[in-house]
């Protein structure tokens, strides 16, 4: 008798400061069957509570929040959990372009622009190696 493959749905952080964003984005990644469940935040500092309490296996983060952008939630997030692969997803995704060592020291993965919900998906299958 053959067994159908179990799809591991992995748990997502999401952190923006505009609700209809975090909403459209969580309902979005929800009907992908990899991803799921999301956990959303509405700004950095929670970002960093909500990681520490439900160990997501990645963060998605807005960059301009108030409280704590995503730049400061990015490097306490890889303080406590060095592992988790983070994307900031931004409307000023151009503004980020600098050396990838910087970003990675800072514990960032990638920088997606917000309009290219596409890449992000991508960037998303990449860095938790899974097939797309």
């Amino acid at each position: 008798m053959a067994t159908a493959a179990r799809t591991v749905r992995k748990t997502i952080l999401v952190a923006d400061d505009n609700p209809l964003i975090r909403q459209t984005l969580s309902l979005w990644l929800e009907g992908f069957p990899e991803f799921a469940p999301i956990v959303l935040a509405n700004n950095g500092s929670e970002a960093v509570e909500k990681a520490v309490l439900h160990e997501p296996d990645l963060a998605i983060l807005d960059m301009c929040m108030p409280v704590m952008d995503g730049l400061e939630a990015a490097r306490r997030l890889k303080l406590v959990l060095p592992q988790l692969p983070i994307i900031i997803f931004s409307l000023h995704g151009e503004t980020m372009r600098m050396k990838r060592e910087v970003l990675e020291s800072w514990g960032i993965s990638a920088v997606v622009k917000k309009e290219d919900t596409t890449r992000l998906v991508e960037k998303m299958r990449e860095l938790l190696h899974l097939a797309s």
